[in-house]
This record gives structure tokens, C-alpha cells and sequence, in this order.
């Protein structure tokens, strides 16, 4: 997929100049050059490629300053680029966008350990472990209540039998009244 991402921009960029197309008229011979500056063109991944396009040395100066048009899988992606001595720079993107990073989950697992922490000696661990489950269940907007509530039961249930019968560890259960 990311190989041929990098074929259909090489293949499918269009650079629609005036100057250009009157140099291509001249001479067939000259082409433009393209290469992938950010990594080898069989190495690209994730959809992402840092490109210089850089027009026939023999193109006037008219024609470096004419307008361009680059379009990648018919998308025009014009606009990421810049032009940088005689070449056009541009970060190309083919796929999906790459979402803005959540606070929320890191937030709320953090949360859930330091009210474990609390919550041990006072409630128990059984209260403690089922709180803290549930907090750090809410951090991912996947969550489902009905399977949250059984997914924190279950795991509490796992965490008591592991730590009180099979290692022996001495945790107050319950709170004390």
C-alpha cells in the first residue's frame, strides 16, 4: 500500500505550468525530477512522504515562478507545498488523518491508580479494586456500561482470589465498621 502510494504521486502528479509545459514542448527529453527526501522511496510508511519536485534545469525563470497544480490520487495536494530554491518541498499525506492526542485515558488510568492508593486501607480491596477498575474503564470512549460493570466484577473477583488464597497476602476485603 505505501509502495503504491509512492507510485500513484509519481505517477499521477500532474505539474500543469505554462512555462513548464512550453519547456516540455521544446524538449521531450527533459522531466521533471521527483524523489522522496524524508526516506528511499521503497521505504516509505504510515502514507507519509517528504517530496522535492524539481522542474529541467534548462526551464526559464518565468517558468520556476508559474503556478503549479499536484494532485495525488486525483486529490489536489497543491497546497503542502512551498517552493525551496528551484524545487517545490511538500509533506504528502495519503490515508486517514492522524487523530489529535486524548488526554482523557492517560488522565483517568492515573486517576484510578492514586484512588487505589487511597481507597486500600479504609473501603478494602474489594470496593478499592472495583472503583478503580471502573474509573480507568471510563478513559476509553469504546466502553460499554453493561460490559464495564461486569468486566470490573470479574476482575475484582480475580484480583481477591489471586492476592487473599493463592499468594496470601494479608488485604482487608471489606471496610471496617
Amino acid at each position: 500500500m505505501k509502495n503504491a502510494a509512492l507510485a500513484a504521486i509519481a505517477i499521477l502528479l500532474a505539474l500543469q505550468t505554462s512555462g513548464l509545459a512550453a519547456a516540455g514542448a521544446q524538449s521531450k527529453a527533459k522531466k521533471l525530477d521527483i524523489r522522496t527526501l524524508s526516506t528511499r522511496a521503497d521505504r516509505v510508511s504510515g502514507g507519509d512522504v517528504l517530496i522535492a519536485i524539481a522542474a529541467p534545469s534548462a526551464t526559464s525563470a518565468a517558468a520556476a515562478n508559474a503556478p503549479y497544480a499536484i494532485a495525488l490520487n486525483g486529490r489536489d495536494v497543491s497546497a503542502v507545498f512551498h517552493r525551496q530554491g528551484e524545487s517545490l518541498v511538500g509533506l504528502v499525506t495519503d490515508g486517514p488523518r492522524i487523530e489529535k492526542y486524548k488526554i482523557r485515558g492517560p488522565v483517568l488510568v492515573i486517576a484510578a491508580i492514586l484512588g487505589f492508593a487511597a481507597m486500600i486501607r479504609p473501603v478494602g480491596m474489594v470496593i478499592a479494586s472495583y472503583v478503580t477498575f471502573m474509573v480507568a474503564i471510563l478513559g476509553s470512549r469504546e466502553m460499554r456500561v453493561l460490559e464495564s460493570i461486569i468486566a470490573a466484577a470479574v476482575m475484582t473477583a480475580f484480583c481477591v482470589f489471586l492476592f487473599t488464597y493463592l499468594l496470601n497476602l494479608p488485604f482487608q476485603l471489606w471496610p471496617r465498621f
